[in-house]
């Protein structure tokens, strides 16, 4: 209620991302929403301090700019971009020049605006973009000078995602989302993921008894087991 949040959408269009806010909000199905006759004083009171802006490659300073237009004094502000790799601007620059000006301009607007800002990140499936492992600090894209510039940073993943494991693997952790905080600048890092279980509605639920499967060692030629090694991430100094 006493907040306002401003999403920057870079790839997904605005109407699936409200169908989505309606089903949870409502407790409806992918289907149920189309059926459902939303309440319209409730939806617009959702709609008052949200807005979704799903215009492609925006640059920070654009984005600063659109956030100002749902900022209510002395009200919190919360500024969602989905996501980092997506962020326009600076298009001359190589790559991680690019990503480290992007980074560090989104810092500053989140001191300028007084906001929380919330960036997903991309992650590769060599080290764990598909649910196969667990993430870690380096393991975003251009990880260095995203590191350095966010306070907090939370690995999330899905092994029923995961294309190298079985279908009773899959079946198994099907819609569980695994959580994990890699980065806490102003406290403890979590020593083991939590996990929710996500229902049709979309809505998370703790479930705090299921653990996510240990790695089996692969067993080599002579018989002999072996573990694959995993490189990291070349993280930036």
């Amino acid at each position: 209620a006493g907040y306002q949040v401003a999403m920057f959408s870079l790839e997904m269009p605005t109407a699936k991302i409200i169908m989505r806010l309606q089903m949870c909000q409502w407790s409806q199905t992918r289907e149920g929403i189309r059926e459902y006759a939303v309440p319209r004083d409730e939806h617009r009171q959702m709609c008052e301090r949200l807005l979704v802006d799903d215009t492609a490659s925006l640059s920070v300073a654009q984005m600063a700019l659109r956030a100002r237009q749902v900022r209510v004094e002395r009200q919190p502000l919360i500024i969602v971009v989905d996501h980092a790799g997506l962020i326009g601007g600076h298009e001359s620059l190589k790559q991680y020049d690019r990503v480290s000006l992007q980074m560090r301009a989104l810092q500053a607007m989140a001191k300028r605006l007084n906001a929380f800002v919330v960036v997903a990140v991309q992650v590769s499936r060599e080290v764990g973009g598909d649910g196969s492992r667990r993430l870690h600090v380096g393991g975003g894209r251009d990880s260095g000078v995203v590191e350095e510039v966010f306070d907090y940073m939370l690995g999330m993943r899905r092994l029923d995602y995961d294309t190298d494991a079985d279908d009773a693997t899959r079946q198994q952790y099907r819609d569980q989302l695994f959580v994990e905080i890699l980065k806490n600048r102003h406290g403890d890092r979590m020593s083991r993921e939590q996990v929710f279980t996500m229902d049709q509605t979309l809505r998370l639920t703790f479930a705090p008894g299921i653990q996510a499967p240990r790695k089996r060692a692969r067993r080599g030629g002579d018989g002999t087991a072996h573990r694959r090694a995993t490189r990291r991430a070349p993280r930036a100094w």
